[in-house]
């Protein structure tokens, strides 16, 4: 009360200030600003800042707070009540002033709306007025039309009449006419007849004629005969008496020659059987000298293998197998091959012998290469290698357990199916498509008789298998899932169940190439869709193509040993290969590695039941399945076609792609399960593992990459791997890499035994010598890592501490010594190197090369001519093998593209057709509107039917 008061009675104070805005910053001016527009607000901010000056709130302050400006409560409330009267006084004109100005805007939207209803009524009255003309017109124009089709009536009527008259004249001059006609030929037929009967007179007379002629000429021709048949009679008795003479004089000269034949090929024979005799006994006597050539080189070759290798020579020796192994009578150990070789010599085991045999602590270079060439000789015959014993007592209890296992997997597969329900897709971006090949799948299986398929049924059946390719690769969820529910699994299999029906002798109805196309469409439905994935494996699809695999692999093993028994066991010149196995390993794999992915690594950090639920059914059937795999041999078969391979692949991509596809599917067999750690080995995976050497897959890496030997051999910097070797060498780290991850001790156990170590240590040095001038991160990461696992709490596998002198892989490459060997290694320091000395000449003696004659020099060079053709027949033989691959690879692109173009013409011809049918539609309409004519009716109709004057004359328009 007090501030209104002051508010009140300081009113010039207030007039100063406009209204005590003194400042936005003070909080009780905001709400007044506040109720201010923007403008207004800028000026009294304006002149509050003018007004303000030092000390004028001070005294305004004395000013306001004197007594004499106090007043009583009654004058304030009398000052208020004024105040508020006034303020009411004010609210009633401002509204009078409002009510007037809504009276006026009333008024003027009275007047606004009077006028637009005027305007409208004049606009109506307007068209009213023109319809009616137009009304007037029309009937006028119909009045016209009318007339004139009366006029046109009558013209019809007279022109009918002068027709109907012409047309009577005309009949009657027809009728002339053909009376006329009836009477002429009536004349003539009677003149034919007559001259018919003329005719027949006189043919009468020639027929008496010609039978008197006729029998005068069979009675000459009867003697005529007569006296022929006797002159042929008189001339055939003198030829036969001829040729019985002839015939006589003929055996006579025969039964001369004949003996004199005999006789000569008598002498010819002996002399040839003489011949070949000396031709057999120096041939005989040339192979002995050149076995025992052979024999000589080979032993030089081993003995100056040894004494290199007794020097502490380290270069990488290249992968080559002995034709006859090696065995160390000091160690009892069999040696394979130039690897085996160095790492047994060098090996701990070895060095402990020697020392044990020379009764000391260090054996000096001359007495170890004289033992080595002492007790290194070549295996007897007779003699069992231990491993091989082990390997034939275990795949005899391996076929034992496949039996139960195979019965298993087909009961439990079998209640899968029976109780599992196919769920109909509704709907999927190509379910037609997938429909249709299918249905041709199997519409070609089930018409199929016995004997290989004709050519058109494997073009036909390739064509849905591409299809089927060509969807499934787009990696849609929905067409995968389409193709299962309508049994594409099922019907695929129908055709891959052809290959148990083959034989040695009976091959397979069906190519390579058909049965690869089945199981690559198989493991593009089960790409990343683990739905499909978990109904292979739960129905037992997964057994039956373990069994398909195991029979094309005892196929190809077939094939791969006849050209190792027509060649050396070292120059096989191509491995066979077979796509459909390829296909097959690529499907087990892909099953294995996407539920890995889906189901067991996700249940090991999740905390969902059902997902625990499902992981635990799939680690089952999955044990089920690895048991089945390494009871049939697939891991043993594996080993065996790996070991063939010595050397880079680049020219043989079926090869390459049968060996991927090995290496990824057992390398997911080791990742999943390596999942769970195992009691003992339930599935005997690690077991074989072992026996098998990790698959051989050290070995064939060591084929791959030094096949030509180490970095000695090789240029300062190294050359760059292809992308097949590059990627053959990533797929072997990475299966060594989840060989550890299963069971470390297997691993250290098999790279570190004699052979496989010295491999490894060459293969590290050399990668990580590649990767210093090429990078490539993956296979560096992976060799680190494999190195890693390889010494990694494993003294044995660990390098000395005294080998700074020599290189090693781990750091900066010291101490080759630790790679060689798997016993208990020695830590003494190896003896200083010391150069070879040249091999010994070999003697060229008359007993050994003795003087050859004519004929085996004459032999020799038929044979090497023979053998010059063989290979240039070869040499085209392969050029006219890869023409026909490239032309197999045109002819796959050309259907591809034709049936691009015919989908393409399809959807052309069903354009053309819409366009068509639409152009039929509106030509029909256009027909209707051309055949509608005005109607002879009253003019009462006429003027009820009829369009208006205007839109008949625009349609007319439209017609023309």
């Amino acid at each position: 009360v007090e501030d209104v008061d002051c508010e009140e009675d300081g009113s010039d104070v207030s007039e100063a200030t406009g209204g005590r805005a003194t400042s936005p910053l003070t909080p009780p001016y905001d709400s007044l600003l506040a109720s201010l527009s923007w403008a207004d607000q800028v000026d009294v901010m304006e002149s509050l800042e003018d007004l303000r000056h030092p000390g004028r709130l001070l005294h305004i302050h004395e000013k306001l707070s004197s007594p004499s400006r106090k007043r009583s409560l009654s004058e304030k409330m009398k000052r208020y009540e004024e105040k508020l009267a006034k303020a009411q006084e004010l609210r009633e004109k401002l509204m009078l002033a409002k009510t007037d100005k809504l009276k006026d805007l009333f008024k003027k939207i009275e007047e606004v709306r009077i006028d637009k209803e005027l305007l409208l009524d004049e606009k109506r009255e307007l068209l009213q007025r023109k319809m009616k003309r137009a009304e007037e017109k029309r009937k006028q124009y119909l009045q016209e039309i009318v007339n004139k089709a009366h006029d046109e009536e009558n013209k019809a009527r007279e022109i009918a009449f002068i027709n109907g008259l012409e047309a009577q004249n005309k009949l009657h001059d027809i009728l002339q006419q053909h009376q006329s006609l009836e009477s002429r030929l009536a004349d003539m037929a009677e003149e034919r007849t007559r001259r018919q009967e003329e005719k027949a007179a006189k043919e009468v007379a020639a027929q008496e004629r010609r039978k008197a002629l006729e029998a005068e000429r069979q009675a000459r021709m009867a003697e005529l005969c007569e006296k022929r048949r006797r002159k042929c009679e008189r001339i055939d008795r003198k030829q036969a008496e001829r040729r019985e003479e002839l015939l006589e004089q003929a055996r006579e000269k025969a039964r001369d020659r004949e003996e004199r034949l005999s006789a000569l090929q008598q002498a010819q024979q002996a002399k040839e059987s003489e011949l070949v005799k000396k031709i057999q006994q120096k041939q005989e006597e040339s192979a002995r000298r050149h076995e025992e050539n052979i024999k000589q080189i080979r032993q030089r070759a081993l003995e100056s293998s040894i004494m290199k290798y007794s020097r502490g020579c380290d270069d990488a020796p290249k992968l080559v197998r002995y034709e006859t192994k090696k065995l160390c009578t000091l160690c009892n150990s069999l040696i394979t091959s130039e690897v085996y070789l160095l790492s047994h010599l060098r090996g701990p085991c070895h060095q402990e012998a020697l020392k044990a045999l020379h009764q000391s602590d260090s054996v000096s270079l001359e007495d170890s290469e004289t033992y080595n060439l002492k007790h290194i000789i070549d295996a007897p015959a007779n003699i069992d290698d231990p491993q091989v014993t082990r390997d034939k007592e275990r795949q005899k209890a391996l076929k034992r357990r496949c039996k139960k296992l195979r019965t298993r997997m087909t009961q439990r597969g079998k209640e899968f199916l029976s109780a599992h329900k196919v769920n109909i897709m509704k709907d999927s971006p190509n379910k037609s498509r997938i429909s249709k090949a299918l249905q041709q799948i199997v519409k070609l299986v089930s018409n199929q008789g016995v004997g290989p398929w004709p050519i058109s049924d494997l073009a036909a059946l390739d064509k849905p298998l591409l299809e089927l390719l060509r969807i499934l690769e787009k990696k849609e969820k929905l067409d995968q899932l389409m193709f299962s529910s309508m049994g594409g699994f099922d019907k695929v299999n129908s055709v891959l169940k052809l290959i148990l029906d083959s034989n040695e002798q009976r091959p397979c109805v069906l190519p390579a190439k058909s049965l690869s196309n089945c199981g690559r469409v198989i493991s593009r439905a089960c790409r990343d869709n683990v739905d499909n994935c978990h109904w292979v494996l739960y129905s037992n699809m997964t057994g039956t193509l373990i069994d398909y695999l195991m029979h094309r692999l005892n196929e190809l093993i077939i094939e791969t040993t006849r050209l190792g028994s027509d060649s050396s066991i070292n120059t096989i010149v191509s491995l066979p290969c077979d796509a459909a196995c390829g296909a097959m390993l690529e499907v087990l794999a892909e099953v294995i590695e996407v539920l890995y992915t889906k189901y067991m690594k996700p249940a090991l950090t999740t905390d969902d039941q059902s997902l625990r639920e499902k992981a635990e059914m799939t680690w089952i059937r999955l044990q089920d399945m690895v048991s089945y795999c390494v009871s049939v041999g697939i891991a043993d078969k594996v080993s065996w076609y790996f070991s063939y391979i010595q050397g880079p692949l680049d020219n043989d991509p079926g090869v390459v792609d049968i060996t991927l596809s090995a290496m990824a599917m057992v390398s997911s067999l080791a990742k999943a399960l390596s999942v769970r750690s195992l009691i003992g080995d339930p599935t005997q995976l690690i077991g074989t593992l072992h026996i098998t050497d990790a698959c051989g897959v050290v070995s064939l890496l060591y084929g791959i990459l030094l096949h030509q030997g180490g970095r000695s051999s090789l240029p300062q910097t190294p050359p760059k791997l292809s992308q097949t070797t590059q990627a053959l060498t990533v797929a072997a780290t990475t299966l060594l890499h989840n060989l550890a991850s299963l069971d470390l001790a297997m691993y250290q156990g098999v790279l570190g035994s004699e052979g496989i170590s010295l491999e490894l240590r060459h293969i590290a040095s050399y990668l990580l010598w590649y990767c210093s001038y090429w990078p490539c991160e993956e296979i560096l990461h992976n060799i680190i890592a494999l190195v890693g696992y390889y010494a990694v709490n494993n003294k044995e596998n660990q390098p000395p501490p005294d080998t700074s002198q020599w290189k090693c892989v781990r750091c900066n490459m010291p101490g080759v010594n630790v790679w060689h060997g798997c016993a208990r290694r020695s830590h003494a320091t190896p003896p200083e190197r010391a150069p070879l000395p040249p091999p010994p000449p070999i003697a060229a003696t008359s007993s050994l090369r003795p003087t050859d004659s004519a004929d085996i020099i004459a032999l020799r060079k038929a044979v090497a001519t023979l053998e010059s053709r063989c290979t240039a027949l070869t040499a085209r033989l392969d050029t006219i093998g890869a023409r026909i691959d490239s032309m197999v690879t045109q002819q796959d692109t050309m259907e591809r593209t034709l049936a691009n173009l015919v989908e393409s013409h399809h959807a052309v011809i069903d354009t053309i057709t819409t366009l068509t049918d639409k152009f039929n539609k509106v030509a029909s309409h256009l027909e209707k509107l051309t055949d509608v004519q005005p109607r002879s009716s009253s003019s009462h109709a006429l003027s009820d039917s009829a369009p208006p004057t205007s839109a008949f004359r625009k349609n007319k328009n439209k017609i023309r």
